[in-house]
């Protein structure tokens, strides 16, 4: 990977094998001047620079490299790239892990707010947000590992073992400082509400991801703003229609 036209760069560990297909991930934190290739999932290499990210009068490149024959012609990757993604920040080293797992990370059951619908959450708030992975059919949460959570780019500040939809088993509940959830994350699937998407591993090291709508506090007061400036429309209208007749 290479940073403002190659006063920076960054080499995998590892041979790209060929025929076959290698999931490889290049990153760069301006906020730490640190850059880190991962490879099938896993962090291949890390480098620490002190330049900073620099406006190019070349185009980002993705498997295509300008200066690699020092002739001035551009030497595209001898390969195929498919699912190419960017993304405008650093992801935690688990989702990393899912991304490369892509189908066979297994779809969980969660559910934000145990209990309320719709999932109503003030962004300043300074209290705890629960989410809890719910055991299923198909799923056990104790197997789940914590620690490898991550929920709007942060983890659990607590966790516990209950049953929170009481149907006889237990299910892991999570505890997440609301003001440390970063809810530009939530995602937009033309439904009622954005999604909020859950990552981890059990304890085996087995991907899996969940999701359950957020509804935030901002949102909750237009749409009460809309509704009782629609109210004030309907009489108003009945009202002049009145006069009028």
């Amino acid at each position: 990977m290479h940073l403002n036209d190659d006063s920076t760069v960054i080499y995998s560990t590892l041979t790209v094998p060929h025929e076959s297909w290698t999931f490889v991930a290049g990153v760069f934190n301006d906020d730490t001047d640190t850059l880190r290739v991962y490879i099938n999932g896993r962090q291949d290499s890390t480098l620490t620079t002190s330049f900073h990210h620099l406006d190019s009068y070349h185009p980002a490149m993705i498997g295509n490299n300008h200066w690699a024959p020092y002739d001035g012609q551009w030497a595209p990757i001898n390969g195929i790239q498919d699912e190419i993604r960017i993304y405008n920040r650093e992801l935690q080293q688990v989702k990393y892990t899912n991304l490369y797992g892509g189908s066979y990370a297994t779809n969980i059951s969660i559910d934000i707010k145990p209990g309320e619908y719709p999932n109503t959450v003030n962004p300043k708030s300074h209290g705890k947000l629960p989410v809890a992975i719910l055991t299923t059919e198909d799923f056990d949460a104790s197997d789940v590992n914590p620690e490898s959570i991550n929920f709007l780019s942060d983890s659990p500040e607590l966790w516990a073992m209950e049953d929170v939809d009481n149907d006889s088993d237990l299910d892991m509940i999570l505890h997440f400082n609301i003001k440390e959830l970063d809810f530009d994350l939530l995602v937009d699937e033309g439904e009622e509400y954005p999604y909020a998407y859950l990552y981890g591993q059990t304890s085996s090291g087995t991907p899996f991801e969940g999701k359950d709508t957020i509804r935030l506090l901002g949102e909750l007061i237009r749409e009460l703003l809309r509704a009782f400036l629609s109210k004030i429309s309907e009489i108003l209208t009945s009202m002049f229609a009145h006069i009028y007749t």
